[in-house]
């Protein structure tokens, strides 16, 4: 009966549920079988990675491009729970600290109805553009230095929605532009801002 979509990011504390600490242990001892990577011989090294991904956000990055993955595979198909979070756990794929990075699982086998989905070549084009869409979203709000991303926000500006938690000082901090700058673009007065609100972002 499972069924439903889900994206998983690495946790620094633990499995945020069940599910994601069972796939976790299923998935590192198939790596563990084929090589891909050697268990750790104590728990200095994780900590090392895990201390260097809080540091360089990558984490925080991992989180948010999940985030993006997800929003778009929610409209192409069934969310796992009906949940629109990511999930985490100590997936040892996902521990690259130099890099963002998630695991997205597009549907269980196991169901019926779900196998047949996932066997359709349309139904398959649809979860590739889902999650090259969220891709996408996440490299135009954070472009790479010289990226043609960063290239395009300096020629053209962009826009962004405030989220819940998003604050004028985050903001200016992902687009690499002054808080000042977004306030002169927008015409606030202040750092007052609501959710929903859409902000033209100034090009760096």
């Amino acid at each position: 009966r499972a069924n439903g979509a889900s994206v998983f990011a690495l946790s620094s504390s633990g499995a945020t549920s069940a599910r994601a600490r069972y796939l976790a242990k299923i998935a590192n001892e198939s790596d563990r079988v084929a090589g891909v990577y050697e268990e750790e011989k104590d728990d200095s090294s994780l900590l090392s990675v895990l201390a260097d991904l809080r540091m360089n956000g990558s984490m925080a990055g991992s989180l948010y491009l999940g985030r993006q993955v997800l929003l778009e595979m929610g409209k192409v198909t069934k969310l796992h729970g009906n949940r629109d979070r990511v999930e985490q756990a100590g997936f040892a794929v996902l521990k690259e600290p130099e890099m963002v990075s998630i695991l997205v699982e597009t549907g269980f086998i196991s169901n019926p109805t779900e196998e047949r989905n996932l066997r359709s070549s349309a139904h398959q084009d649809k979860l590739a553009r889902s999650i090259v869409n969220g891709v996408d979203a996440y490299f135009r709000n954070h472009p790479a230095p010289h990226s043609w991303y960063a290239a395009q926000r300096r020629e053209h500006g962009e826009q962004y929605r405030i989220q819940p938690g998003d604050t004028l000082s985050e903001i200016a901090r992902q687009y690499s532009v002054s808080e000042q700058a977004i306030r002169n673009a927008n015409a606030l007065s202040g750092d007052r801002i609501v959710v929903g609100q859409v902000l033209k972002i100034p090009g760096s």
